[in-house]
């Protein structure tokens, strides 16, 4: 865990957010050639997969966010991590969210 947390700590804002816009670039042309996704399996696990991405960027941004705040234990934006670790479970768990709200149309996907 402290390799993980030096990892995001020493990451570049920069890079981050060039990499981020990269990926979203990525999710919005995937998003209009899928036309067919909620019909064709491949087509939505392809969808699916370009979400992945943002997702685990979001919640890398988040954790360093965390990890930047300093501040007396009362101070409203030291206060503000425990709001953003329900945040990180949100997006940490949405893939598998949307997966679950979708199961009966994923059944009936043509592969």
């Amino acid at each position: 865990m402290r390799n993980f947390k030096k990892y995001i700590i020493n990451l570049d804002k920069t890079k981050l957010f060039l990499i981020q816009g990269f990926l979203l670039i990525i999710m919005i042309i995937s998003n209009f050639n899928t036309d067919q996704k909620l019909l064709n399996g491949y087509q939505f696990l392809f969808f699916f997969f370009t979400l992945l991405p943002i997702d685990i960027i979001l919640v890398i941004i988040m954790l360093r966010g965390i990890f930047e705040l300093e501040g007396p234990p009362r101070h409203p934006f030291h206060l503000m991590k425990y709001p953003a670790y329900c945040m990180i479970i949100f997006f940490g768990s949405s893939p598998f969210i949307i997966i679950w709200f979708l199961r009966d149309v994923i059944s009936h996907l043509k592969w």
